[in-house]
């Protein structure tokens, strides 16, 4: 969940409660575990090491793979009560340790690999999981040499392609088994290749996940890898990062892989095409309107830029909520999507089977499932639109990221819309529609059934782009859209605060925020939300938001002529300077320790917490201990290191006359708590004077160093993100 300020807002359209509807979960209509698929438990496959081809009767051609990530998988699961059989080389046997429950079974070649997982599927059945992180020849010679290849004479050897056997798995192991696959590349390869090759391959072999990486760089003098990083690709396209050692990362795949597993999806059965959905069915169901709906909310999609390329959808549901309009899967441009192009789909409850309408060859969105559900157990949604390369600076965030269309992912956005629900019960302002933010893979804005909601979002967005294009007429600019792609930006519960302009061929966005959530922390959230994107952005001079975006640790990388500047994020950049914060909070008071600065010291002349740069070589909680008691003379060095939850880091500068000059530091700060205020023993190099503060009064005060107001506004989300786990 990010760092966002709890301060309400005001919805400058004056929505109402007459407009704001409750969304309802009828919790007897919905049992996530009533319906949960448990997969067959019989046992896992894991194969490792490298697999070879027989040149003649004595020569073989390999590889390098010694099999260890695969025997260290086969532990782990072992370990998590699960029987394995690892599936190995002699080499991987005798080289890494082998918990003695492992059912270990050799293969010395690419024939003998093939043969001997059919006689493992003979003898056992098939089996729930299966990980391929054997290394599997891609070729072997056209013809095996008889005998021995004479070493004294000159030879040549013609290869051909060898069946890939991962691509048999699915049909081998069938349906209910979970497969993971493995792709390496070598380091001259890039990401973005890695990843897309990695994405074919769950395409082509029907994989579940694909663990893809890098070959791992290795210690010249122990040949070891200490920390290496993988990816686990998605079939959706979405992936995560790993980064640890073998064993760490070993068990983060078991426990994504188990969590996976455990996920109940459905079957889709295309029962003809739209016309065969007959006109009487259409009257009966009130489609017509549907229809309408469907094409406007749609509509407003796209001029949001909410849908761009392949990913996201738009679903719209009939009052009966028996029939959905769902966008089809795979549409390769969703921004020229219309609504003839979508599909009817009617979710039968009684059974795990998805009926649809299409034509030949289309499919529905992949989340078809979820929403059926959704619409099913929540009262007055009537429409939803999925998007993934949205502002959306607060938003309740789902627990786990459960695969696209699964009940469980359901489950976790019913959760949210309960949560939601009780939350934007307190703002009689609150929009008409609710976000709800799943985990790495974009938000869902579901709009409820009031009969003005539709219309409120249209015209929000509308609004908003009409006043960004004044603001730039105010400086002599005209808004060009074949130059600038627009986008709307969402604030507390939903509320669209300003829009976001992104240049279509440099890639750099200018941020533009209306001035009646100007002052709320909405322009803070913005910037770290800019930060963590590690987006380039261009403001104008005559706008004066230069210094903003400078403070909070922005460089100025080119100053056009027409007056454009160019500022890069403190995320990319790599000459910032690492700072120790020390915020000392008093359990009586709920105060903190402030010191104000002198001239020579860091945050010159500015009230702050204890603050230092880090030495090199030193951790940086070394350096806030060293600093407290320099600074204050106060020593807390016998406490451990506090936990992420009173942890926080950010960004900010000390400001030059000169941009070039500014001061840019990462900051990291440790909340300390104390039993009472102290008077602290300052140095007179460092303070001149100190007070105790609460969080809204540094907030407010004159000359205090924004690092310290950061440190304060974290402090108060802190509390919030735990209030809110109870609903309070």
């Amino acid at each position: 969940m990010k760092n966002l300020s709890p301060k309400p807002l005001t919805d400058r359209r004056n929505i109402g409660k007459s407009l704001r509807r409750s969304f309802l979960i009828e919790q007897e209509h919905y049992n996530p575990e009533r319906t949960r698929m448990t997969p067959n438990s019989s046992y896992a496959l894991v194969t490792a090491g490298g697999t070879s081809v027989y040149l003649d009767r004595v020569r073989k051609l390999t590889n390098d793979s010694k099999g260890a990530f695969g025997s260290v998988i086969a532990n782990v699961l072992y370990e998590r009560g699960i029987e394995v059989v690892l599936l190995c080389t002699e080499q991987t046997k005798y080289k890494y340790p082998i918990l003695r429950g492992v059912t270990v079974v050799l293969y010395d070649s690419y024939d003998d690999y093939v043969r001997k997982i059919e006689e493992i599927v003979a003898q056992r059945g098939k089996p729930s999981f299966a990980f391929s992180s054997a290394a599997v020849s891609d070729a072997g010679p056209n013809v095996v040499a008889e005998g021995k290849l004479s070493s004294k004479e000159a030879y040549s050897v013609r290869f051909n392609p060898l069946p890939k056997v991962i691509q048999s798995w699915r049909e081998q192991f069938g349906r209910a088994c979970y497969l993971v696959g493995y792709k390496l590349h070598d380091t001259s390869s890039n990401l973005d290749k890695l990843l897309a090759d990695a994405k074919e391959q769950n395409r082509t072999a029907s994989m579940n996940l694909t663990v893809a990486n890098f070959k791992p760089w290795q210690s010249p003098s122990t040949g070891r890898v200490h920390k290496r990083t993988v990816y686990l690709v998605k079939p959706d396209g979405g992936y995560l990062t790993l980064t640890g050692t073998l064993s760490e990362i070993s068990n983060q795949l078991v426990t994504f892989v188990l969590r996976q597993a455990q996920t109940h999806w459905t079957t889709s059965q295309r029962m003809g095409s739209i016309q065969m959905f007959t006109t009487e069915t259409l009257k009966n169901r009130t489609m017509d309107e549907t229809l309408k709906l469907a094409e406007n909310v749609l509509e407003v999609a796209q001029e949001a830029n909410l849908l761009n390329g392949s990913p996201g959808n738009v679903v719209v549901s009939d009052e009966a909520r028996k029939y959905l309009l769902v966008t089809p899967r795979a549409f390769p441009h969703k921004e020229t999507l219309r609504v003839r192009d979508m599909v009817v789909v009617d979710r039968d409850f009684n059974s795990d089977v998805l009926r649809y309408w299409s034509e030949e060859g289309v499919k529905p969105s992949i989340d078809s499932h979820v929403y059926a559900l959704v619409f099913r157990n929540v009262r007055n949604i009537r429409a939803a639109i999925h998007f993934h390369e949205g502002w959306v600076l607060d938003a309740w965030q789902t627990r786990h990221d459960y695969p696209c269309g699964t009940t469980e992912e359901a489950s976790m956005i019913l959760e949210g819309l309960a949560r939601t629900s009780i939350r934007h019960a307190r703002e009689a302002t609150s929009p008409p529609w609710v976000i709800i933010e799943l985990v790495r893979h974009g938000y869902i804005l579901f709009l409820n059934d009031h009969p003005y909601a539709y219309d409120t979002l249209r015209n929000a967005v509308a609004d908003n782009y009409e006043q960004y294009a004044l603001h730039l007429m105010d400086i002599g600019k005209v808004l060009d859209l074949n130059t600038f792609r627009l986008m709307p930006i969402f604030g507390q519960h939903g509320t669209i605060i300003g829009t976001v302009a992104q240049h279509r061929e440099e890639g750099w966005c200018s941020f533009y925020i209306d001035p009646m959530y100007r002052g709320r922390r909405n322009g803070t959230d913005l910037v770290r939300f800019i930060n963590e994107r590690g987006i380039t952005v261009g403001v104008h001079a005559d706008c004066n938001i230069e210094l903003f975006y400078r403070s909070y640790g922005f460089k100025v990388r080119e100053r056009r002529e027409d007056g454009l500047i160019i500022l890069d994020p403190p995320a990319l950049a790599n000459d910032l300077v690492d700072v120790a914060m020390v915020s000392i909070r008093s359990a009586q008071t709920g105060k903190f320790l402030q010191i104000a600065r002198t001239e020579t010291s860091i945050f010159t002349k500015q009230w702050s917490n204890p603050a230092g740069v880090v030495n090199e070589g030193e951790s940086v909680w070394d350096a806030a201990v060293r600093i407290a008691i320099d600074q204050i003379g106060f020593d807390f060095n016998h406490l451990p290191e506090p936990d992420e939850q009173h942890r926080s880091n950010f960004f900010c500068s000390d400001l030059a006359d000169d941009a070039q000059n500014d001061r840019r530091m990462r900051i990291t700060a440790y909340q300390v708590d104390v039993h009472d205020e102290f008077a602290p023993f300052l140095d007179p190099d460092h303070a001149r004077d100190f007070n105790w503060r609460s969080a809204i009064e540094i907030r407010s005060v004159r000359g205090a160093a924004e690092s310290t107001r950061e440190a304060a506004r974290l402090h108060e989300e802190t509390i919030r993100l735990e209030l809110r786990k109870y609903d309070l």
